[in-house]
């Protein structure tokens, strides 16, 4: 599928990308953002385990488990036998972007900050809640 995507213009891939983000309850959005935006900035050994940790909201960390599985069914992240979580650098962008649309001109009234020029300008405007 990837190689049919890589030869579509960049608009459609975005849109057929963005049909497997949209298919996903609220949660699972909520994760794959937090997965590309914070979590998978290099490819690294994350425990599964530990993340099932960090990304649940309550004390059911089914759901979080539920929602990693979906989202590896819609092939939107991959998990190696290493537990190396991963995402195709084409998701992660339409993430960002994702990101970004929630305020084009304010970064600091988005739900997510991860670039550093973001950041500052956020932090230089007051705009950062904790």
């Amino acid at each position: 599928m990837l190689y049919k995507l890589k030869r579509m213009p960049l608009t459609k891939v975005y849109e057929v990308m963005k049909l497997s983000y949209d298919s996903l309850d609220r949660k699972g959005q909520q994760i794959f953002l937090d997965l590309a935006c914070f979590f998978l900035r290099t490819h690294v050994q994350v425990d599964v385990e530990y993340l099932k940790c960090l990304l649940k909201d309550d004390e059911n960390d089914y759901s979080v488990a539920f929602e990693l599985g979906r989202l590896i069914e819609k092939a939107l992240i991959t998990i190696s036998e290493d537990d190396i979580v991963s995402m195709h650098d084409s998701l992660q962008e339409m993430a960002w972007e994702i990101i970004r649309q929630e305020s084009t001109e304010d970064p600091g009234s988005r739900s997510r900050l991860w670039d550093l020029n973001d950041v500052l300008k956020a932090l230089q405007n007051g705009k950062v809640k904790a």
